[in-house]
């Protein structure tokens, strides 16, 4: 999180999309400042009302000074204090404004974080007011994203096995998507609870998950879609290797999952569409072939096409 900080301070200095030209110029005048005055907000006011007195005050001076005594004295006077009463005021609302772009600037930052979830850049190296400000927004907003990160990561993830339950798989997959959907259902699996208990049934689920796990490409996407079966997506939109990758896993489970020694099998269903298709449609056909596969003796991987689901 520090080293993130520290990108951020480096990042500030350049435009962003967070900052308009007021903002960037406030920016810098409140820059300038802190160089001058880096600990105190109430310093930085006192310094831009003192540069904005002293111009006026001369100004006012060279209007009277020349004949105090001369017959519009008392007018000279008049537009003197005038330009006192008018000019400081005005020039210091001005200047005090752009001080306060750190302000605005953490506003539009705040804005852009809820409507993006994208972390802007702001200023980490002042130490006054406003600097702690800036520091404290980045890290709240550094450290709510975390938390929503964590947050979706636990709700999205099945807690026994550690895939993606199935939420996080509808989320991973586009609703509308090119490939194949893959479900793996263990076959016999209420008899393994039945005969040996829950506790064995968990097991199973879990040394089933990192076979079906071993047996896939990093690309490939797969779930704990609900109780003994699993879901799998997969860039694959050719039938043929859809086939050999439902029989890479039946194989994979088969061959390195069992309960007592007896081997665990499962039923694959396999549907795969090389054009956009509903991911339901998909999902309903794979079903549909967990459904043949179980009906032709369990233990093999059968395929159903997308519009015959549909």
């Amino acid at each position: 999180m520090l080293g993130s900080f520290r990108l951020m301070s480096t990042v500030w200095v350049q435009p962003a999309r967070v900052c308009g030209r007021e903002g960037r110029f406030g920016l810098r005048l409140y820059s300038h400042l802190s160089r001058v005055a880096p600990f105190g907000l109430r310093s930085k006011i006192g310094i831009l009302v003192f540069a904005v007195l002293v111009p006026v005050l001369g100004g006012a001076s060279a209007l009277v000074w020349p004949d105090v005594s001369g017959p519009d004295a008392a007018l000279r006077l008049v537009l003197a204090f005038g330009a006192i009463c008018a000019g400081v005021p005005l020039m210091a609302a001005l200047l005090i404004g752009r001080l306060l772009a750190p302000l605005d600037r953490v506003n539009r930052a705040m804005d852009h974080y809820l409507e993006t979830r994208l972390l802007p850049p702001l200023p980490q190296d002042f130490d006054d007011a406003l600097g702690r400000l800036m520091v404290n927004t980045t890290r709240l907003m550094s450290e709510t994203s975390v938390e929503i990160d964590a947050a979706i990561a636990e709700a999205e993830t099945d807690p026994l096995t550690g895939l993606l339950n199935r939420r996080g798989f509808e989320r991973m997959v586009p609703a509308k998507t090119v490939g194949t959907v893959l479900f793996v259902d263990a076959d016999h699996f209420k008899r393994i609870n039945d005969e040996w208990g829950h506790a064995v049934g968990d097991e199973t689920l879990i040394a089933m998950a990192d076979a079906i796990s071993a047996a896939l490409r990093s690309s490939d996407i797969v779930a704990r879609y609900g109780g003994e079966e699993f879901a799998i997506f997969a860039k694959e939109t050719v039938a043929s290797r859809a086939l050999e990758l439902g029989e890479r896993v039946r194989e994979k489970v088969s061959g390195s999952v069992n309960v007592w020694r007896r081997p665990v099998t499962v039923s694959v269903g396999v549907a795969v569409s090389p054009a956009a298709v509903d991911l339901e449609v998909l999902l309903q056909a794979a079903d549909d072939g967990v459904y043949e596969a179980k009906h032709s003796g369990r233990n093999c991987v059968a395929m159903v096409l997308p519009d015959r689901a549909a």
